[in-house]
């Protein structure tokens, strides 16, 4: 081999998002740095393949995704409160503490975790349209995942030349990440806490919660969000399911409130 030229060490990288590996085989590599004079100083072992993982942070995707999940894109999702309002009506959810346990169980075995397993298969292209509204336990998140998603694929059609189909949020959500060429697992990790972060602020609506106490929960939440969307990026609709129950009467009542400031 060469020497005399930059020298560069070769890591094999493992990674949880399969939508965004390249693997190239040993063998096309081998003749480049023969050619080039690198010297390699770390010599892969026990494995015959190389792991490419895209990283740029200057790529137009990650920019794209961050504006379709952010509040400013309008879909209408400050109105909307998941249920939160009437837990907090109705005592269930009576401090900081409960708030966040509420959010991590409805990330681990509520609506978020159907959501992004509904996201991850409507992004391989299966028809999970039908099946999203159907497992949705209340009217008024039906309302809410409905308009959501009609709002999203309305707007991003205007902005990029993709046609999607108007499909509950998490489906057109996924639908449309497919069309753009988007990667998967960052896409269910900026949806997730997109989410949070929306229930976590309107929550400081109907309950005493300081900024940086509404902050700390979601930077707490965050180790949740990427064990979440790692997994549900490599789920099929066999894993749907959870247990939640107390936010889905949560959800199911909020249209006998006397009092309402948002819409679910």
């Amino acid at each position: 081999m060469a020497t005399g030229g930059p020298t560069v060490t070769v890591i094999t990288t493992i990674t949880t998002n399969p939508t965004a590996i390249r693997v190239i085989p040993i063998t096309m590599i081998m003749p480049t740095i023969m050619t080039t004079g690198i010297t390699i100083t770390t010599i892969i072992t026990a494995t015959t393949m190389i792991t490419v993982i895209p990283t740029d942070l200057h790529s137009p995707a990650l920019l794209q995704m961050a504006q379709v999940v952010s509040p400013a894109f309008p879909v209408g999702s400050f109105s909307y409160s998941g249920g939160i309002e009437a837990a907090v009506a109705r005592r269930m959810i009576r401090g900081p503490e409960e708030l966040q346990g509420w959010l991590g169980t409805v990330l681990e075995t509520g609506g978020l975790w159907t959501d992004a397993v509904l996201m991850a298969a409507a992004y391989r292209d299966e028809n999970v349209a039908d099946l999203a509204l159907a497992l949705i336990p209340a009217a008024p998140r039906r309302q809410e995942a409905l308009e959501t998603g009609q709002a999203l694929v309305r707007h991003a059609c205007q902005l990029w030349p993709v046609t999607v189909a108007e499909a509950a949020y998490p489906v057109a959500l996924g639908q449309l990440g497919k069309a753009m060429d988007w990667p998967l697992v960052p896409l269910l990790q900026l949806h997730l806490q997109a989410q949070l972060s929306n229930m976590v602020i309107n929550a400081t609506r109907v309950m005493a919660l300081g900024q940086a106490r509404t902050q700390g929960m979601i930077s707490d939440l965050s180790e949740q969000v990427l064990e979440v969307a790692s997994k549900a990026a490599t789920s099929t609709v066999d894993d749907l399911g959870g247990f939640a129950p107390l936010a889905d009467v949560a959800a199911q009542s909020h249209e006998t409130l006397g009092t309402r400031i948002f819409r679910s």
